[in-house]
């Protein structure tokens, strides 16, 4: 494969590995007692993957948003 079917294959894997991250940490959402722990769900993403505070709210906003858009889930985990 030429360099362009190489660079849209890790495409497709990074979609899948966004949908395979918003499943595990949509369920630590719904493992949370309360929402004050699930204010700290963020801080543990950022604290175990070494990013900001901000980065990790990004990936709960978006595991959030992708709970809300269960086609979107379907078609990263399809990797499209």
């Amino acid at each position: 494969p030429g360099l362009v079917e190489l660079t849209a294959a890790w495409e497709r894997v990074i979609s899948w590995a966004t949908a395979a991250q918003s499943r595990a940490v949509a369920e630590m959402i719904r493992r949370a007692r309360g929402p004050r722990e699930e204010g700290f769900v963020a801080d543990e993403i950022a604290a175990a993957t070494g990013v900001t505070p901000r980065a990790g709210r990004v990936v709960v906003e978006r595991a959030a948003a992708l709970l809300r858009a269960p086609d979107v889930h379907d078609a990263l985990d399809r990797g499209t």
